[in-house]
């Protein structure tokens, strides 16, 4: 085992480097973002709809610029959820799912949203940043 982690010692240096990198900006962007979202967030319909007036090359050029920056953290996500920092990982893969473009993920982010114990998480981080509660999606 030793031998191991000797021999790839280049590659955990990395990892490491990677995973606090990760941690320190999940942990400055969540709280970020959260505050910054409108109150009736929530009960918008898909911000993705309303890219269908602009032109197509300007759609693809977004949606492949997104998932470009997603793979990478879906791949570092996935590599640190195995054996290193399961808690890492799993938030690494959150945040390049929630940037990529993929079918179905609107609904995806609206039902882990609404689940009582996230929302309640979202609330408590606009509370003590001074802001308004999220009104809760309507049922759809």
């Amino acid at each position: 085992m030793w031998d191991w982690a000797h021999e790839h010692s280049d590659w955990l240096a990395i990892l490491g480097i990677s995973s606090a990198v990760m941690l320190v900006g999940s942990a400055l962007a969540v709280p970020w973002i959260v505050l910054r979202l409108p109150v009736d967030a929530l009960r918008r319909p898909n911000p993705l709809n309303t890219w269908g007036r602009h032109h197509p090359a300007l759609r693809l050029l977004v949606m492949i610029t997104r998932n470009a920056i997603g793979l990478p953290l879906l791949a570092v996500g996935i590599i640190l959820a195995v054996p290193l920092v399961p808690g890492q990982g799993l938030l690494t893969i959150l945040l390049a799912l929630l940037i990529m473009e993929f079918p179905g993920k609107w609904r995806l982010e609206h039902y882990l949203v609404s689940r009582p114990f996230v929302l309640r998480l979202l609330n408590w981080i606009r509370r003590k940043g001074h802001r308004e509660e999220l009104l809760p999606p309507l049922d759809r």
